[in-house]
């Protein structure tokens, strides 16, 4: 045994708070494990730390059903020896969003302090399928020590490395090695054998060799020896056999120090001079069939992006419900009402969000029972939110002085400003209103156009007062199309006035199967594919649209082609064109055909049979508007396959571009990944948060899809498609019989948007497009009723217009919320490879502004808010009073 080295041995155990089981199954198992350690600590057979994993959740939903114990869980929280944190719930990296994954760290170190602990303060990634490039700065940006990662790096013969991330900010990291983090656990406990029987000689041999492996591949001296595999108990009659090497005692020349990672991380820091492997950017190395054989290959198990896709579109959803809507519109409502929003119903509806995120959960592998408990997590998190909202929203318009009986206020929740065709659809409440016809005035008397897209003749509403009896009425109610300005994070009131409105004859539909605006023609093919031409470059785009679809063998895991199988693709459907609206601000035509796919799949072949899957494809072109905006409803009635929608391009490029977590990740076309060098299948998908784009600088194509997280590119002879995943209808999961909900049989709507590009790809754009596409304006609408539910007796009557806080899109937004009272958190960053400025105008009576890292710790003054400049690759935290 080397005495070069210092051994340290750290007690975990890796909690999937679902996988193969539900939860309440795993939490079954959570309270044994923890009842153990807690009586280990008691009786004095367990004298060192208990790590756990990385989280704070499970000391959650232990406490729920063990209220009795939680003094004495949190003693030992206070005293060091169960380490909480930082997560809250050890999250997957890619399809949560960036602003989530801080939030989720911000809680689960707030969890742990409320426990009366210190958090751990190392980025413990032991299990998430591949790390994105602004992992460091996160950890920087909590000051956290070191990361500990695996999954995406093919490095198993080091330990240490510095991992750089895509701004340039260094994370000391710990890279797990043969057997992963299982490593001790299967060379010294020998969890995955049941014929060796434990013998005192057995033990010390294998620890031996185990610790002198481990030596071998540690730079540093200090050498971790973790012990924590999936849901075990803490092994008690090993813990017995490991106690004689526990310092200050030594066996065998061997002296163990029983620690958790943050001490040990210190201990590795102390001589990091030894450590001479980098590693750059984002992390998703498919593992090397190399490495299976000595044990030590990883798995970044791509399929998960697109597995149990509606898991992913509504967890979208409720980011933006949270962090684009109901975070500023409280922020909005406290400024001008002084009403802060309860921080319980907002830490509510982040937790039920947070526990979806868990790895296991978000990617969707885990068994069928699960599903249900999904829905209502999301469930739950969407109606505080909603409830959050419309509260806001309906005070303030309350409080909006106005001549005017009846009012419609739209709110903009984005930083940054904008003008477009927007729908609002509200109440006509009045006998005037719904038989005369009305028409939206501005402050100035200024009548705004619009065109009605939908009216219904009879809609109930209630409203519930806090001392009298609801109000219950029907009404008609229209939806409409307004072009309109909005200036940042604030709002516009318009008086609803009974009259006919001034009529405007021009139309976006110019022909049966064409619409056209001021950017684009679009013109719909006989197939249901589009032709779209971009009038900034005169360049055409023909074939969009066209689905493809491939038998799928691989599972939750894993895209696995079946062997001879073809792609079976739409171009030969006959397509029934009908128009949905036609008028001068929005214009909608509906593509419907069916398409035929083979019915399952048997033994690894797709079926002769097929059965008929109907789409419907809706087109919506808004006037100035430079998107196609497109919604594709699958009836999917097969099995096993992977459906995707193609985009052809019309020239080749090598390489495109994909949002990520607080960046822009440019990816090749083809990875030159060979299938022989491979343990898992090569990967055909790849993270996006919310767009993809190519372009060869003079023109291009984006796709905005927010909630939809897998894409790729291929090449197609003389030209590159780009392909978005839709959906994978997947049964297979090695560790449970069946799980037919996988299939995700039944209706599926996606929705995106396609955006020409001229010149390069306009990262921070693109961001807030998508942002804009994924948030839309909020209305409430005030009468009578609604003015003495909520307006104020004590406060000053608002302003028709407001604008509390506006940022030009140079950078992008990821969340402005309220801190307390007095105190506004902003976050900015950017994503582009350039320094770039933006201007920040805030409502006069906000003056401090202070630079803060991500947990809130102040850096310095901001003295310029009219240009405020990020180097590349920033993330910037204000807080403003």
């Amino acid at each position: 045994m080397s005495t070069e080295h210092t051994y340290h041995y750290v007690l975990s155990t890796h909690w999937d708070r679902e996988f193969y089981q539900d939860f309440q199954g795993f939490r079954y198992r959570l309270v044994d494990i923890l009842d153990d350690v807690l009586d280990g600590f008691n009786d004095g057979r367990l004298v060192g730390t208990f790590q756990m994993d990385g989280q704070s959740s499970p000391m959650d939903d232990y406490l729920e059903v063990r209220p009795e114990r939680r003094q004495e869980f949190e003693q030992r929280v206070q005293s060091g020896q169960i380490k909480l944190g930082p997560w809250y719930t050890m999250p997957d990296l890619f399809i949560p969003s960036g602003e989530s994954l801080i939030r989720n760290l911000e809680y689960g170190m707030q969890v742990a302090r409320r426990a009366g602990g210190e958090p751990s303060r190392v980025l413990f990634c032991c299990d998430v399928f591949g790390m994105p490039s602004q992992a460091p700065q996160l950890a920087k940006g909590f000051d956290f020590k070191m990361g500990f990662i695996w999954r995406g790096t093919n490095r198993p013969d080091i330990r240490h490395l510095d991992w750089v991330g895509a701004d340039g900010s260094t994370l000391p990291c710990y890279r797990f090695g043969q057997n992963s983090y299982w490593g001790y656990g299967v060379h010294v406990r020998n969890v995955n054998k049941f014929d060796v029987p434990p013998s005192v000689e057995r033990f010390a041999a294998d620890l031996a060799h185990y610790s002198a492996s481990e030596a071998a591949c540690t730079q540093p001296s200090a050498v971790l020896l973790f012990d924590g595999i999936d849901h075990a108990a803490w092994d008690t009659p090993h813990y017995a056999q490991l106690k004689p090497y526990l310092a200050p005692a030594e066996k065998n020349g061997i002296q163990v120090t029983h620690t958790d990672l943050d001490t040990y991380a210190d201990a590795a820091l102390a001589d990091w001079d030894k450590v001479h492997v980098t590693l750059e950017g984002e992390q998703r190395e498919p593992s090397l069939l190399k490495h299976k054989a000595t044990e030590s290959a990883q798995a970044v198990l791509p399929g998960t992006l697109s597995n149990r896709v509606w898991i992913k579109q509504q967890n979208h959803a409720c980011e933006i419900l949270l962090c684009q809507i109901a975070e500023p519109l409280a922020a909005l409502q406290q400024k001008l009402l002084g009403k802060r929003i309860a921080p319980g119903l907002f830490e509510a509806a982040w937790r039920d969000l947070l526990r979806n995120h868990f790895h296991d959960s978000i990617y969707g592998s885990y068994s069928d029972e699960t599903d249900n408990d999904m829905r209502s997590r999301f469930r739950q998190t969407r109606r505080i939110a909603e409830e959050i909202i419309k509260d806001c929203a309906q005070r303030i318009a309350a409080n909006v002085e106005s001549e005017s009986d009846h009012c419609i206020t739209i709110f903009n929740t984005l930083a940054y400003p904008r003008n477009e065709v927007i729908e609002a659809s509200f109440f006509l409440s009045t006998p005037e209103l719904a038989e005369n016809g009305f028409r939206l005035l501005a402050a100035d008397d200024t009548e705004l156009n619009y065109q009605i897209l939908e009216r219904i003749e009879t809609r109930h509403r209630t409203l519930p007062f806090p001392y009298k009896e609801p109000l219950h009425e029907d009404s008609p109610f229209v939806r409409i199309a307004l072009p309109l300005q909005l200036e940042g994070t604030g709002y516009q009131s318009l008086s609803l006035v009974a009259g006919e409105p001034t009529a405007i004859a021009n139309k976006i539909q110019t022909a049966e199967n064409t619409l056209e605006n001021e950017h684009l023609c679009v013109q719909v093919s006989a197939n249901g594919t589009l032709c779209l031409t971009d009038k900034s470059t005169g360049e055409t785009y023909t074939d969009l649209l066209e689905l493809e679809d491939v038998g799928d063998r691989g599972g939750h895991f894993f895209v696995d082609a079946l062997p001879e199988d073809h792609p079976i693709r739409s171009s030969n459907v006959s397509a029934q064109i009908e128009a949905i609206h036609n008028g001068p601000f929005s214009a909608a035509l509906k593509i419907n055909y069916s398409f035929d796919l083979p019915t399952e799949v048997i033994d690894l072949k797709r079926s002769e049979h097929t059965t008929a899957c109907a789409v419907g494809i809706t087109v919506t072109l808004e006037a100035d508007s430079p998107q196609l905006k497109v919604a594709i409803d699958f009836d999917n009635q097969v099995k096993d396959h992977w459906l995707r929608v193609r985009f052809p391009l019309g020239f080749k490029t090598e390489e495109y571009v994909t949002n990520t977590a607080f960046d822009a990740i440019t990816r090749l076309v083809d990875p030159g990944y060979i299938a022989e060098e491979l343990s898992e299948p090569v990967p055909v998908g790849f993270p996006q948060e919310s767009w993809m784009a190519a372009s060869n600088q003079r023109r291009g194509l984006s796709i905005l899809a927010p909630g939809l997280k897998e894409v790729a590119a291929r090449q197609d002879g003389e030209s590159t498609t780009l392909f978005l995943s839709l959906l994978r209808g997947t049964e297979y999961f090695k560790f449970v019989d069946a799980n037919p909900r996988a299939q995700v049989l039944g209706a599926n709507r996606f929705e995106f948007a396609i955006r020409p590009i001229a010149g390069a790809i306009p990262t921070a754009a693109l961001n807030a497009e998508a942002q804009q596409l994924a948030t839309e304006p909020v209305l409430a609408q005030t009468d009578a009723a609604n003015r003495y539910k909520y307006r104020s007796t004590h406060a000053q009557q608002l302003p028709s217009t407001y604008s509390l806080l506006e940022v030009s899109p140079e950078v992008t937004v990821s969340a402005f919320r309220a801190l307390s009272d007095a105190d506004y958190e902003l976050r900015l960053y950017n994503a582009s490879d350039d320094t770039q400025s933006t201007s920040l105008q805030l409502e006069s009576t906000l003056e401090a502004i202070q630079s803060t890292d991500l947990a809130g710790k102040s850096i310095d003054a901001v003295t310029d808010r009219a240009l405020l400049s990020l180097p590349r690759k920033a993330i910037q935290t204000l807080r403003i009073q």
